[in-house]
């Protein structure tokens, strides 16, 4: 009997490490037999000097810096964070002026530049949502802190029309670059009314045509144990770990799985994107993801161009597991707990469409064969 696991998420990310800081003023005093002079502002125990645990950042935002880039000419902000490193007591605003639209929510997120990450720190905004501040009495943990010095925290501001965000600042003294030339931004968005999907798996590769080609999956073939894994299981870091295992080998040009601001599934109407750099004009874009509420269904593409546009993925059956519609079968959060019931189903198929779904426990899960529930835009850069 083959035991199921419960949901991961494999992300393999680069890391841009900026350090921060300030000096604290000092100078030479030739008086040193005297008592400090409070209102000397170069007497080097003048206790209104800065200290070197305090940062002040002055902050412009902008729209190409957000992921993906959301290229709003006019949009713009600026305004000033200062964080004590000792305590990880944070405070700011920021005001804007040009968006789309009101800013709906704006928050403190950890990332790297040109990486979408975990949100850290809801902010509050005005009546009319030009003036987004740090609340009163926040603070970084230890960890929060220990990125604020590394440079990996950045403030994200949100419209209806951009929502993975339409201004953006790292919080760092070095500028945050937009993202590099030649590289290429996938975007994803559930379009389901119901249904979770994986983080999606991407992978710029060689054309299986090519020297030293491949492919992720291949419809009519047997599925590989790393698409299984995530087909089934919703487990993506075998095939993260198999495709950047072969960058060095110059069959794939970078790889990664594109998780959402709050790490975990790609809920409906959720947002994701990652940022890659193929290492040829001529490699190729594959996805995998699955559609967590069903027993081996995922979607995606196979070995297209890299091309600039918005498309949807046609959903498949990676053939592996026979189709059961319980609840208690499926993973969690389908399942709304622990998988209780398994059965010996080796299905032994090959990739196909997927048939639909029908009659599940929960007929909220159901769809109907040739539905596509995740929606692709490519930006390249």
């Amino acid at each position: 009997m083959k035991t199921r696991t419960s949901l991961r998420v494999g992300l393999v990310a680069s890391v841009l490490a900026l350090t921060v800081g300030l000096s604290a003023c000092s100078s030479d005093d030739d008086s040193s037999d005297d008592p400090a002079d409070p209102t000397d502002p170069t007497d080097p125990t003048d206790p209104t000097d800065p200290a070197d645990n305090i940062v002040t950042l002055a902050l412009e935002l902008d729209s190409q810096s957000t992921v993906p880039p959301a290229n709003v000419e006019g949009a713009t902000g600026a305004g000033d964070v200062t964080v004590d490193t000792d305590t990880g007591a944070i405070s700011g605003s920021v005001t804007v002026s040009g968006t789309t639209g009101p800013i709906t929510v704006a928050h403190v997120h950890m990332g790297a530049v040109g990486e979408a990450g975990d949100i850290l720190i809801t902010m509050e905004g005005n009546e009319d949502a030009t003036v987004w501040t740090i609340p009163e009495g926040s603070a970084l943990d230890a960890a929060g802190i220990q990125n604020f010095n590394d440079g990996l925290l950045y403030i994200n501001l949100h419209t209806e029309a951009n929502a993975p965000g339409e201004l953006r600042a790292q919080l760092t003294e070095a500028v945050a670059a937009p993202p590099a030339a030649g590289s290429v931004t996938i975007s994803f968005t559930n379009l389901s009314d119901s249904q979770p999907i994986t983080p999606p798996v991407v992978a710029l590769h060689n054309a299986p045509d090519a020297e030293n080609g491949i492919r992720l999956f291949e419809v009519g073939a047997p599925a590989s144990g790393e698409v299984r894994e995530i087909a089934e299981n919703g487990n993506n870091a075998p095939l993260v770990d198999v495709a950047t295992g072969q960058i060095a080998a110059g069959t794939v040009g970078a790889a990664g799985a594109a998780v959402p601001e709050v790490a975990g599934p790609l809920f409906p109407g959720g947002t994701s994107s990652i940022t890659l750099t193929p290492a040829s004009a001529d490699q190729v874009l594959s996805i995998v993801a699955m559609i967590v509420c069903t027993n081996d269904g995922f979607t995606g593409v196979d070995s297209i161009p890299v091309e600039a546009g918005t498309f949807t993925t046609p959903i498949y059956d990676a053939g592996t597991e026979s189709n059961v519609l319980t609840l208690d079968y499926w993973v969690p959060p389908c399942s709304g707990g622990e998988i209780t019931s398994n059965l010996t189903d080796e299905e032994n198929g090959v990739i196909a469409a997927h048939p639909g779904q029908a009659g599940s426990q929960d007929p909220a899960f159901d769809f109907e064969a040739g539905t596509e529930l995740l929606e692709v835009t490519v930006t390249v850069n």
